[in-house]
């Protein structure tokens, strides 16, 4: 058994990490704030107030088990070798020196999980063991082929976030006339497996689901979005993201899938408006960040919950001061309850005035909780996070709009050099058919440039 002395050392050692930890976030936070451009600073700006930014690897296994009409990668993918993990680590290196500890990073390219467990579980791992936050990005189909992969990844690597994309562009899934509502099935399949594993594994681990919009599958968006409010206890975030005119992509971007109308149909769902404009991570025109709660109260229906109403000057300004709120979470949940406690102690206005704020917000829902009791029934309460994520295409980056973005970008991955790229740079020029190109084996070019230029 150590000894108390030892036992101290250690204590002092973790407060020492946590103190450089937090020293590190508020630079880079600081950075990222004076990066912005002037009109992209306002009140409920999340980038370089609650989070820095966020990365996501590239070249990982371009290949892809999927053909979907609207693919960013391009017609070299699948012919692609998967980068050497020395090279996978080089980029959780570059991405935890900018995202700083706790960072989100998506670990995605074409497929991921065509590699095998052990190979991603190493990857998985190596990013955790950097202090960074991984989303494994995946088709799911991979997942519901290998019952064992997902428990696995969670398990024995530690992976904490898994994210499915499901939606009509995958020809896989659609075997003609097929609707989003009649791709829940896979949804459903996914949902339950989110479920199964934590029960397996023991662990919290968190879902998301992305959808790609188009002008065919915009109006299914409502039937989504629906899916997501009874399925919210698996899945917790959703992120709408209309077509760009990238790599390989078939589908004609339409004028009706714009963020207005992919919003309009997502407030269909909710059966009231929602604010929109709750919170942006970066460019206003680039992504809509709004935070819900799901209230089953017996009915027929879930009741959502707007969390910053639009004309609630209270509920941004609360916002704000929660989101300069220094807690880190991460850990067990004696760490994180004792992390907020801190936060509560050297912060005590924030925590008084976000009191009060929780105190009258739940006295509004009082009334709706209680008749729920009443009536016999327990009424349960989730979180979910709604993104409507617009990604640009080539024409779009050339306008003055299009820089303006850029320069506020959130959504980058590494390069060898170091240096970081928007995704949407990467994908809507030639840089990703060029680095794509560099793993394709030599001997393999001629046939992969011939089979590119075949007809689809």
């Amino acid at each position: 058994m150590p000894d108390t002395a030892s036992k101290n050392t250690g204590i002092l050692a973790r407060l020492r990490a946590r103190r450089e930890r937090a020293r590190e976030r508020r630079r880079l936070l600081r950075a990222r704030w004076d990066s912005l451009p002037e009109s992209q600073k306002f009140l409920t700006q999340w980038a370089g107030r609650g989070a820095i930014s966020c990365g996501a690897t590239h070249g990982v296994m371009e290949k892809c088990n999927y053909t979907c009409t609207s693919c960013y990668l391009t017609s070299l993918a699948n012919w692609a070798k998967p980068l050497p993990y020395e090279k996978v680590l080089d980029q959780l290196k570059t991405l935890r020196k900018e995202l700083g500890h706790g960072g989100k990073v998506q670990i995605t390219s074409g497929e991921v999980t065509l590699l095998s467990i052990e190979e991603l579980g190493k990857i998985v791992r190596a990013g955790r063991d950097l202090g960074l936050d991984l989303m494994v990005m995946s088709n799911g189909q991979r997942l519901f082929d290998k019952p064992d992969y997902l428990p696995r990844l969670v398990g024995e690597f530690g992976l904490e976030k898994i994210c499915c994309h499901v939606d009509v562009t995958q020809p896989e899934r659609v075997k003609g006339g097929e609707t989003e509502a009649d791709l829940h099935v896979y949804r459903d399949e996914f949902a339950e497996l989110v479920r199964s594993t934590r029960k397996q594994t023991g662990k919290a681990l968190h879902a998301a689901h992305t959808v790609t919009v188009t002008e065919e599958n915009l109006d299914g968006m409502t039937d989504v979005m629906d899916w997501m409010l009874r399925n919210c206890d698996a899945v917790r975030m959703v992120s709408f993201q209309p077509l760009a005119e990238v790599g390989r992509t078939q589908d004609q971007k339409g004028a009706e899938a714009s963020f207005d109308a992919v919003w309009e149909r997502v407030q269909r769902a909710c059966g009231a408006p929602v604010n929109r404009d709750a919170v942006h991570f970066g460019h206003e025109e680039c992504n809509a960040t709004v935070p819900l709660l799901v209230l089953d109260v017996g009915r027929e229906r879930p009741v959502v919950v707007d969390v910053i109403r639009k004309h609630s000057t209270w509920d941004r300004k609360i916002f704000a001061r929660a989101l300069a709120t220094e807690v880190e979470a991460g850990g067990n949940v004696l760490s994180t309850v004792g992390n907020g406690l801190l936060a509560m102690v050297s912060q005590p206005w924030t925590f008084l005035t976000g009191s009060a704020w929780l105190f009258v917000r739940g006295t509004m829902l009082l009334p709706l909780l209680l008749s729920t009791l009443m009536r016999g029934k327990l009424p349960r309460i989730r979180p979910l996070m709604v993104v409507v994520h617009r990604f640009m295409g080539a024409e779009e980056l050339e306008t003055d709009r299009g820089k303006e973005r850029l320069e506020a970008c959130v959504f980058k991955l590494p390069l060898e050099d170091g240096s970081l790229v928007s995704m949407c740079e990467m994908n809507a020029t030639e840089m990703r058919a060029g680095l794509t190109r560099a793993q394709v084996p030599e001997r393999l070019l001629e046939r992969a440039d011939e089979h590119s230029k075949a007809p689809v």
